[in-house]
Formats: C-alpha cells, structure tokens, sequence
C-alpha cells in the first residue's frame, strides 16, 4: 500500500505521478488486482478501507517528508567567502549576488 500510495501521489517536480509518469497513463486502483473469482471483488466496504489506507500512508509520506525538509532547513546555512588569502586557494572576487568566486588556482592543481 505504501508503494501504491507513493506511485500515485502528485510530484511536484515533475508535474504528475511517478507511475502516470513512466507508464504514460494512471495506475488502477488496487481494488481492481483481487483475483476475478473472488465474490467480494468491488464491495462498498473494501473500497472505503482502501481509500482510507491510502489517506493515512499519504499522511505519514508527507510528515516524514515534512521532517526531513525541516531537519535540512535548520542545517542549511550560507557559505560565504571574503576576498583574500584562504589555504590552499585565495579568493580574487566575489561575481555578482550570486556564491560565486574567481579563485586563484596554483600550479600544484592545475
């Protein structure tokens, strides 16, 4: 179930699901992969369970991911350089906004 709730949840990253995503089509549902010749196949009963399975893994998926960005977030800090000397390079400038440097390489990394 978590598979299948992962597989078929929106990815903003890339604008659909990933399963719809390689596939090119959306999954069915997992109500559909009982076997045939069982008598209970499409039970009103079975579909609310599996509709509820699937809320509850998708509340746990994004809590974890919730989590995990925060811990990122808190330990995500800017570098910046000044310009000058700093082992084993020195820092000519600063380009733009941007955390970007013209270095000064010597011949040992060349």
């Amino acid at each position: 179930m978590a598979e299948f709730s992962y597989s078929n949840s929106y990815h903003s990253s890339i604008h659909c699901a990933p399963f719809e995503a390689l596939y090119g089509r959306k999954c069915r549902s997992p109500v559909l992969w009982a076997e045939i010749g069982d008598s209970g196949l499409i039970r009103p009963e079975l579909v609310q369970e599996t509709t509820n399975e699937v809320v509850v893994i998708r509340d746990r998926l994004k809590a974890a991911r919730d989590r995990q960005k925060s811990y990122a977030d808190n330990r995500r800090k800017p570098l910046e350089f000044q310009v000058g000397d700093h082992e084993p390079f020195e820092i000519l400038e600063r380009i733009r906004f941007y955390v970007a440097y013209r270095i000064d390489i010597t011949e040992e990394f060349e």
